[in-house]
C-alpha cells in the first residue's frame, strides 16, 4: 500500500471527528512516512509496521470518544484552550502528563492560574485543587500511536511570588521551563530540555532522559542535576547543601559564587568546565579524566571539610577561577 492511500483509507474512517483533530493525526502519520523515508523504509513496509488504517481508526476513534467524555465531564468540552484561576489556598503544585510542554511564570495577582493549549490530544484530564495540592494530570495522549507530533499540549502556570512550597513535575516527553519562580522543584521528563531562570530555591532535582539542562539561579540548597544525554549548564550563586551534577553523555559547565557543602560533578562522556572563586571554602580534588587532559588554577581550602569532586570518563576537566 502506497503513503496516499494509507492516508485517504484513515481519514475516510475519522471523517466523523473534529477536522482540527483529524488533521493533526494525519500530520502525525505524514510525519512517520518521511520519517521512515530518511531512513530508506519503503512507503509499503511502513503502512505495514503501522498496521491496518482501520485499525489505527477504531483505536483513535475509542480514545477520542473517551477523551471527550471524560474532557466534557469537567467542563473542558472542545474548547481549544482552558484558563481556570485558582483563589484556593495551596501548597504544592503536582503536574502528570505523558506528552506535554510545561511552564511555569510569576503571577500578576498573587493567585495560581493553569492555562492549557490543545489539551484535547490527553485522556482523563484532571485540572482540580484538594486538601492543598494543585494537580494536573492525564492518563495518556489522545494519540495512541507513538509517533512524532508537533501539537502537542502546553500548559502554563502561573505561580503566586511568595509561593514556598513544592512543584513537582513528571512528564513522558516534553520540555519544562521556570521564571522567576521559588520553593522546592523536581522536575522530570522522559524526553525534553529543562530551563530554569532568574529563580531562587529550596532544593532542586532536575532530571532529563535526553536534554539539555540550564540553570540560572540565586540560591538553592540540595542541587541534583542529571541527563542520561545532554548537556548541563549551571550557574547559581550559592549552593547552600550537596550537589551532584552528572550526564551520560554531554558536556558540562558550572559557575557558583559559594559552595557551603560537597560538589559532585561527572560525565560520561564530555567536557566538564567549573568556573569558581580561586580561594572558594572547600578542599579540591584531584580532577580526574579517563581520556583528555586535566587543568586547575583553583586553590580552595585544602583543610576543608567539603570536597569539590570532578570526572569523566572521555573529555577535558577544566577548574577556572571567576
Amino acid at each position: 500500500m502506497t503513503k496516499q492511500a494509507f492516508i485517504h483509507e484513515l481519514e475516510t474512517a475519522l471523517a466523523h471527528i473534529q477536522k482540527e483533530t483529524r488533521e493533526e493525526i494525519i500530520s502525525d502519520i505524514s510525519e512517520h512516512f518521511s520519517e521512515g523515508a530518511t531512513q530508506g523504509i519503503s512507503e509499503d513496509e511502513i503502512c505495514q509496521k503501522l498496521g491496518q488504517p482501520s485499525s489505527i481508526a477504531a483505536q483513535v476513534l475509542e480514545a477520542y470518544k473517551e477523551s471527550q467524555y471524560s474532557n466534557e465531564a469537567k467542563n473542558y468540552g472542545n474548547k481549544e484552550d482552558i484558563d481556570i484561576n485558582f483563589n484556593e489556598t495551596i501548597f504544592h503544585v503536582d503536574i502528570d502528563l505523558p506528552v506535554s510542554d510545561v511552564h511555569f511564570t510569576p503571577s500578576p495577582n498573587g493567585h495560581f492560574r493553569v492555562v492549557m493549549k490543545r489539551h484535547h490530544r490527553l485522556k482523563n484530564l484532571d485540572v482540580s485543587v484538594k486538601n492543598g495540592i494543585l494537580g494536573v494530570s492525564a492518563k495518556k495522549p489522545f494519540l495512541l500511536l507513538h509517533l512524532p507530533t508537533k501539537n502537542k499540549c502546553e500548559a502554563t502556570i502561573y505561580v503566586p511570588t511568595g509561593f514556598a512550597g513544592e512543584i513537582k513535575v513528571k512528564l513522558g516527553a516534553g520540555k519544562i521551563s521556570a521564571h522567576g519562580t521559588h520553593g522546592h522543584l523536581n522536575f522530570r521528563t522522559g524526553a525534553g530540555n529543562i530551563a530554569i531562570d532568574e529563580c531562587s530555591h529550596g532544593n532542586v532535582t532536575l532530571n532529563t532522559g535526553a536534554g539539555n539542562v540550564d540553570l540560572i539561579a540565586g540560591e538553592t540548597q540540595e542541587l541534583k542535576i542529571n541527563t542520561g544525554a545532554g548537556e548541563i549548564k549551571a550557574k547559581i550563586a550559592k549552593v547552600s547543601g550537596e550537589s551532584k551534577i552528572s550526564t551520560g553523555a554531554g558536556s558540562i559547565k558550572v559557575t557558583a559564587i559559594d559552595v557551603a557543602e560537597n560538589m559532585k560533578i561527572s560525565s560520561g562522556m564530555g567536557e566538564i568546565k567549573v568556573h569558581l572563586p580561586r580561594d572558594i571554602h572547600c578542599h579540591i580534588a584531584t580532577p580526574k579524566s579517563g581520556m583528555g587532559s586535566v587543568y586547575n588554577e583553583i586553590v580552595g581550602n585544602p583543610n576543608a571539610q567539603h570536597v569539590l569532586k570532578t570526572s569523566t570518563g572521555m573529555g577535558s576537566v577544566q577548574l577556572l577561577a571567576l
